[in-house]
């Protein structure tokens, strides 16, 4: 009952709030995908020192149960397995082997790396599963026997070749430990504070660190012979890369090297450098609008994150190509997995699971397919009303009229014609409608099959082509003018495909379909509107119907009649796109009122060369430079919307 305080629990209530506040102030400063048998999962290592890991299989089946946390626009996924693994924060974690028997490794604010079976690991119900392994980092002895604090490790990276795991560590140092033995192979001594990042190079026996002094180092690993028959290992400083001047350098925050070893990414304040390793040269700076905090390499791109909630994709010239709305307002981790599905981790301890195609699998965000659909439909509903009201008036007023001697003049309304027109595959409202004979129930199969091929064959096309093309691209009104038509033309064959196969499943299938079903007997949905010559379609039918004859009726010219029909039909189509999008540029609605010079212009020249050169205007605008443009300009105002929103 409201307000009824006899069952309050002060302890229940403040340890709630606790929660709460925990859960709002954790970070994620680390996100790894895993090896088989889960190659579906990954894990996530957070500030309060725990180590959690879900599945993509479970992220989706608590979208659709749970939904959405009340008031987010993010999903609150419950982890399939945690455990806590240090005393302090986690800061990185990351996967010894490829197989079933693949090490789970993570390093802390505590000065410890442990290790856990991942199979094990995986399979425990249990919140604390006993690590295998455990490194501490040495303490350093001062004077009269005095140890200093416990270094923190800040990175780790492994080499299964050697047998090798290195740490970044607190104390300026990197270490090279064995995982046979557990001991400190070999220390890496030569920056001035303490180290925030490392990767090892394992193609050149070398490794490669990133501190706060502001320099990157490239450490080679040689054989030094101490006897005969003996030799160890030592670390050498082979090159510095950064500046050494104090007032000017920014920590090296976050290293990356792609798949063959020869670039090196930096991220140092709101910088990332791309450095040529085999050549030792710096090829490109890029310049971000935030502080990066981690960089990591998708073929020849690179992803970045940081201070914002923002995921960048450059090229290696430092060329722009994607930038997606990710959840976390401050990134720390980037991590991609085999099939590019990225996740990215950070403040508030989110982690937002983006596709290859930047669609958040984790908020299973299908706002814009149903509002496009809901829109569709409502818009429908609406014309067949409009038609429905204005046939019986006419009808009315003819029955009405003085002549009533004629018997063809009947006027009669009832929910079962109202009914059936709004089923029937037509726009335009009349008292009857031609039928046909029977249901073919055959031929009615053989349609539906076909509708599932074309619509399978439509979302293929979207998700291999339009997607990736349309996520690598720029703002077409924006930037360099040959990029934006270099984009254009690039989209056009797959979104002619597209349009081909939409128009092919509505017009052709579903509405054959939908007449088979009812025995709607006019089958004429659309004419060879290819030719440039007619359309024919039912929203033209529509329009000459109820907008452009009841205006020559009233006297109206013919060129302000035809304004008047393409405004509508312009309005309508604008609206279809902006509610969804909840965005109005007016794109689709210029594209639209395009078309009424473009109907003058066409018939001129049809007129004075033939009709081969309209066919030819009609082409050009409809696929190469009319659709492909408006899907660019939404799609990057609808991202640029996102980006301010947040």
């Amino acid at each position: 009952m409201y307000g009824d305080a006899t069952n309050w629990n002060e302890d229940e209530y403040r340890e709630s709030i606790l929660k709460e506040r925990e859960i709002q102030t954790r970070t994620v400063f680390r996100t790894a995908w895993a090896p088989n048998p889960n190659p579906d999962a990954f894990v996530v290592a957070s500030s309060d020192g725990t180590l959690a890991f879900h599945s993509m299989s479970s992220l989706v089946s608590q979208s659709a149960a749970f939904g959405y946390s009340k008031g987010e626009d993010f999903m609150v996924a419950v982890p399939e397995g945690m455990v806590r693994a240090h005393e302090g924060p986690a800061y990185d974690v990351k996967f010894y082997g490829e197989d079933e028997d693949a090490l789970l490794l993570s390093c802390g604010d505590d000065g410890r790396v442990r290790g856990w079976k991942w199979r094990d690991f995986a399979d425990s119900t249990e919140n604390h599963v006993k690590p295998l392994l455990e490194l501490t980092n040495p303490q350093h002895k001062g004077p009269w026997g005095a140890l200093s604090p416990m270094p923190e490790i800040n990175a780790i990276s492994v080499d299964p070749q050697s047998g090798s795991v290195y740490t970044a560590a607190g104390d300026s140092c990197a270490y090279c430990w064995d995982m046979e033995s557990g001991k400190i192979k070999m220390i890496f001594k030569g920056h001035s504070d303490y180290l925030h990042c490392l990767v090892s190079r394992s193609s050149a026996s070398q490794i490669l660190t990133g501190s706060e002094d502001g320099t990157a180092r490239i450490w080679g690993i040689f054989l030094v012979p101490i006897s005969i028959f003996s030799y160890c290992k030592t670390g050498k400083c082979i090159k510095v890369i950064g500046c050494l001047e104090k007032k000017s350098r920014f920590r090296i925050s976050s290293m990356a090297l792609d798949e063959s070893e020869s670039w090196l990414a930096c991220g140092q304040g709101k910088n990332i450098a791309v450095w040529n390793l085999p050549a030792s040269e710096c090829v490109s700076t890029i310049s971000s609008p935030a502080h990066v905090q981690d960089v990591m390499f998708d073929e020849k791109q690179i992803l970045s994150v940081g201070a914002e909630p923002l995921l960048r994709r450059f090229d290696l010239n430092g060329a722009l190509l994607s930038q997606i709305q990710c959840a976390p307002s401050s990134a720390f981790s980037v991590s991609l997995h085999p099939t590019g599905v990225v996740a990215v981790g950070g403040y508030g301890g989110l982690v937002d699971v983006i596709s290859q195609f930047g669609s958040h699998l984790c908020t299973c965000d299908s706002a814009f397919l149903s509002g496009v659909t809901l829109m569709l439909l409502t818009c429908i509903v609406w014309l067949k009303l409009v038609s429905y009201a204005h046939t019986n008036y006419d009808i009315r007023t003819l029955a009405n009229s003085s002549d009533k001697a004629n018997p063809e003049v009947s006027y009669y309304v009832s929910l079962k014609s109202l009914a059936y027109f709004m089923l029937a595959p037509t726009l335009c409202y009349q008292p009857s409608y031609p039928r046909s004979p029977c249901i073919r129930k055959g031929w009615v199969a053989r349609q539906f099959a076909k509708l599932i091929i074309f619509t399978g064959f439509m979302g293929f096309i979207i998700e291999q082509y339009i997607n990736p093309i349309v996520r690598n691209s720029k703002h077409p009104l924006k930037g360099d003018l040959l990029y934006g038509v270099e984009r254009v033309l690039k989209l056009s064959v797959p979104n002619l495909y597209v349009w081909l196969c939409m128009f092919y499943c509505f017009f052709h299938l579903w509405l054959n379909i939908l007449a088979e079903l009812l025995c709607f007997g006019d089958r004429e949905f659309y004419k060879d509107w290819w030719n440039a010559k007619s359309v024919g379609d039912p929203v033209h039918k529509w329009m000459v119907r109820h907008v452009y004859f009841p205006c020559l009726r009233r006297n109206i010219p013919k060129v302000p009649a035809i304004i008047l029909a393409f405004l509508v039909s312009a309005v309508f189509h604008e609206l279809c796109i902006a509610v969804p999008c909840r965005l109005f540029k007016l794109w689709a609605f210029l594209g639209i009122m395009f078309q009424v010079p473009l109907v003058f212009i066409t018939n001129y020249l049809q007129e004075r060369f033939g009709s081969m050169v309209g066919n030819m205007i009609f082409w050009f605008t409809f696929c190469i430079f009319g659709q492909p443009m408006c899907v660019l300009l939404y799609y990057h105002d609808l991202m640029n919307r996102k980006g301010k929103m947040s």
